[in-house]
């Protein structure tokens, strides 16, 4: 077994923990990221192919003196003798005239020119091949909603913008399964005109038709009353937006949910539609709290109690199944961010489940997280499943890494009276000396029964049975860090009261907390894993060893070793190379999660 860190080596760390390197985030371009849309539309001169057919058609130096005129000449001899030639010029003259109109603030008549260039490009047969066309119409797509989007002044009604020969009456549909109303977000962000800086997301982007967008929904106040498990940093979604010509000068813009479609029919013929899929998960980044609450909510939990819940990462769906991840110790739901990354990248799992994540400052005693996640999980059932008849609602699955896999294993054991008796020489009914809401609020914490609604629950990283970590130098200064006030758990301080065993009277002087409970000999650890896990709930493993060469009852993640993680009878069990603070980003572990959903949703394996 490798020695812990001493004392020292974490002093020294400590500067760096806290002033690591630059926070993540988004920023939005003044064009677009795609080197085809950059050249449509912010270049300062034509392209070579196109100022070879004006000047073979004498309009070069019309299109500098009139561009009206000039646009209106290509678009007859598109329409006389169609080419290639001709429709990318006149798509490209189009374009560069929206980009000027737009610079002098012409904003319809941007939008006008920029509705002829899509409606150049729309062809079925050049769609559904993906060919020369698909870029250009995806960035007027593109171009049509950044310019227009403006949540203050929905443009819902059929609205008309003049273009070089027609005017152009845009509609919006709403009406369609697979449509939604853009207006429920409050940002629709081109995802072209988006860069990550310092976020560590392979980009997942899917080729296909349409504009590639994430919308942002805020978490107002006002929103969270209506849906308490719609996250303060709000939603970030994908959403793909496409423009659709009937003939005449009718335009139709529809958007849609790319969680819930990952293709439409545009032109007449089914197409893929184009994606960004970690671009919201990026955006997220923007809308986090800026202060640690991983680093702070382990030092002083009481200061982040108002941030603990569930939270839905995306606007339910009614048909899909819930699952739930759950962080370790000193950490949040952003260390899901690339497993999430890897998932949305997979249809199958846009098309079956429903993600959420649960936050809980990792400073306050495990069995009291625990209890939360159960009464949230609970609720989130009520809500969404009050009759208890939705059966995908019952196939949840949690996933948890470390410290979340113990608040995991406490929602899938029945406690009976083996954790009550750890601490209590009686029942709580019978003890004297606590208030019924003292007694209400500790028989919630060991008094409880499996969720039934649980198909399946991964463990990543889980000490079972505690880290020696938690009784070394560095576990004993961060546990000296820790300050959390009583009542913050229990709402009043506990009296000295009768019928505490030894390990109840030492819960009460020492005040029990996140670390502390990783004790290999604290009495909630040995008690959970006595407790039975209920019949029907399918159990699974992933293990980290950072030296795969270790015989595997010696290894350990650096952190967890080996004998902690493992538990017997479980459905499988995964050994990855990997340290403890990397396995939630590691591909082996997030392919054997997706292997897991895959079964839990009854596919085929994943490819």
């Amino acid at each position: 077994m490798k020695p812990a860190p001493t004392l020292l080596s974490l002093t020294l760390a400590l500067p760096l923990l806290l002033l690591s390197c630059t926070s993540p985030s988004v920023s939005i371009r003044n064009r677009p990221t795609d080197t085809t849309a950059t050249l449509l539309f912010h270049q300062s001169r034509l392209s070579p192919e196109t100022r070879a057919y004006l000047a073979e058609k004498e309009l070069l130096g019309r299109f500098r003196q009139n561009p009206a005129e000039a646009i209106a000449s290509v678009q007859a001899q598109l329409q006389e003798t169609p080419s290639v030639e001709a429709r990318t010029a006149y798509i490209e003259l189009c374009t560069t005239q929206a980009v000027r109109l737009e610079s002098k603030n012409q904003i319809k008549d941007s939008v006008g020119y920029h509705l002829a260039a899509a409606e150049a490009a729309y062809d079925g047969d050049a769609l559904s091949a993906r060919g020369l066309l698909t870029p250009s119409y995806n960035s007027s797509c593109e171009e049509v909603v950044r310019i227009l989007f403006d949540p203050e002044s929905p443009w819902d009604q059929q609205t008309t913008f003049p273009g070089p020969t027609q005017s152009y009456h845009l509609n919006l549909r709403k009406n369609g399964s697979d449509l939604i109303d853009p207006y429920f977000y409050d940002e629709l962000y081109p995802a072209n005109y988006l860069e990550f800086k310092h976020v560590k997301l392979d980009r997942n982007l899917r080729s296909g038709v349409g504009a590639s967008l994430v919308g942002h929904r805020v978490g107002t106040l006002e929103r969270l009353k209506d849906n308490p498990f719609l996250a303060p940093s709000g939603l970030s979604m994908p959403v793909n937006a496409t423009l659709e010509f009937s003939g005449g000068n009718t335009a139709t813009l529809a958007f849609r949910d790319l969680t819930q479609s990952s293709t439409a029919v545009v032109a007449g013929r089914r197409v893929p539609l184009a994606a960004d899929l970690s671009a919201p998960l990026a955006m997220l980044y923007d809308y986090l709290p800026k202060n640690n609450v991983g680093w702070g909510g382990m030092l002083h939990p009481e200061n982040y109690a108002d941030k603990m819940g569930l939270f839905e990462l995306q606007p339910y769906q009614e048909g899909k199944i819930p699952v739930v991840f759950v962080h370790g110790l000193m950490s949040s739901p952003e260390t899901w961010f690339t497993t999430l990354n890897l998932l949305y990248d997979d249809p199958e799992f846009l098309k079956h489940y429903q993600p959420l994540a649960y936050y809980y400052p990792t400073g306050f005693p495990i069995v009291y997280s625990s209890a939360n996640l159960r009464r949230d999980l609970k609720d989130y059932q009520q809500l969404h499943n009050p009759g208890g008849d939705k059966k995908k609602m019952g196939q949840m699955v949690l996933v948890g890494h470390s410290m979340g896999g113990l608040l995991t294993s406490g929602q899938i054991r029945d406690s009976l009276d083996i954790l009550e008796a750890e601490f209590f020489t009686k029942p709580l009914d019978q003890i004297n000396g606590l208030t019924a809401d003292q007694k209400a609020t500790l028989e919630s914490l060991l008094v409880y029964q499996a969720n039934p609604n649980i198909s399946h629950a991964v463990f990543v990283a889980a000490p079972h049975r505690g880290s020696d970590l938690a009784v070394s130098s560095l576990g004993k200064f961060g546990n000296a860090l820790i300050h959390i006030p009583l009542n913050a758990v229990t709402n009043k301080p506990i009296p000295d009261i009768d019928g505490l065993t030894d390990a109840g009277r030492e819960a009460i002087s020492d005040r029990p907390n996140g670390i502390n409970g990783l004790d290999p000999y604290a009495p909630g650890i040995m008690a959970v894993t006595k407790e039975p896990i209920r019949s029907g709930i399918t159990v699974h493993s992933i293990i980290g060893t950072h030296h795969p060469d270790d015989p595997l009852e010696q290894s350990t993640d650096t952190v967890v070793p080996y004998w902690s993680s493992h538990l017997d009878n479980v459905a499988s069990e995964k050994v990855v190379h990997a340290k403890h603070t990397t396995i939630t980003g590691n591909l082996d572990s997030n392919e054997e999660i997706r292997r897991i959903l895959y079964l839990n949703a009854g596919l085929r394996p994943a490819p």
